[in-house]
């Protein structure tokens, strides 16, 4: 069963759909969300530079609260969110402040809104 999910979601990762699918961005990074957790911290790969970043859930909904983008500089950025992110779509794009854009980790916080065989994942995409 383990395998199973995780076939399913190294499948979704390779799959853009609808909203996922749009031009110019890359995924960098992804989690499967936990049973119970509500705070995930996601370590992006670095030495790129990106002007904005955007939140979407694969294949269950999720309850988006807050995004805190932490930079390679040591800056960092909150985003609040407060949206129901339904399976297969994202958050707009969201825009990343000033010049050291570089990214080094994204903590999320969220609710899981169902339960099933599948676990939320969860894909963090830049451009």
């Amino acid at each position: 069963m383990k395998r199973l999910i995780g076939l399913s979601a190294i499948a979704a990762l390779a799959l853009p759909t609808g909203a996922m699918a749009q031009r110019g961005w890359e995924t960098i990074g992804f989690r499967t969300v936990g049973a119970g957790s509500d705070r995930d911290t996601i370590a992006v790969r670095g030495n790129e530079r990106h002007r904005q970043i955007r939140i979407c859930s694969i294949n269950r909904p999720i309850g988006l609260q807050d995004v805190r983008v932490r930079f390679n500089n040591g800056a960092r950025q909150d985003i609040r969110t407060r949206q129901v992110l339904r399976g297969g779509t994202c958050t707009a794009a969201k825009d990343l402040r000033g010049r050291g854009r570089n990214l080094r980790t994204v903590d999320i916080t969220y609710t899981k809104l169902q339960r099933g065989v599948l676990p939320p994942l969860v894909r963090i995409q830049a451009r």
